[in-house]
């Protein structure tokens, strides 16, 4: 079974802020976002977190460069949707560094800006 994923406009600006910081970590952001349309539970479950409790039925995925050694320094983080077993669409809600929290931080953002936009609310 194949699935739709789809990059959210504003994350479509992450791929290109990794193309200009490492085009090698970008190739490798690029197939993990492939491979999630033959398996949208690749990722992690995000679990909550003190201010970003929006973001407790997303996924993440931890990645870097193939010849990277060291613990992963950016996140790739996306949400099935719907959330309930069944997705249809997996949302690609941002790609960045793990530093400071930025891929989430992002994804929080944009994941409440769609939420808002399809009249969904959360709990």
């Amino acid at each position: 079974m194949s699935y739709e994923v789809v990059v959210l406009p504003s994350a479509h600006g992450d791929f290109k802020e990794l193309a200009e910081l490492d085009r090698e970590v970008t190739r490798v952001a690029l197939r993990l976002a492939n491979d999630l349309k033959e398996n949208p539970w690749l990722g992690d479950e995000m679990r909550a977190r003190r201010g970003l409790e929006e973001l407790h039925d997303c996924r993440k995925i931890r990645f870097d460069r193939d010849d990277w050694t060291d613990k992963p320094r950016f996140r790739l983080v996306y949400r099935n949707e719907p959330s309930d077993g069944a997705p249809h669409i997996i949302a690609i809600l941002a790609v960045a560094q793990r530093t400071n929290l930025g891929a989430y931080r992002r994804a929080k953002g944009r994941l409440v800006d769609r939420l808002r936009a399809q009249g969904e609310t959360q709990s």
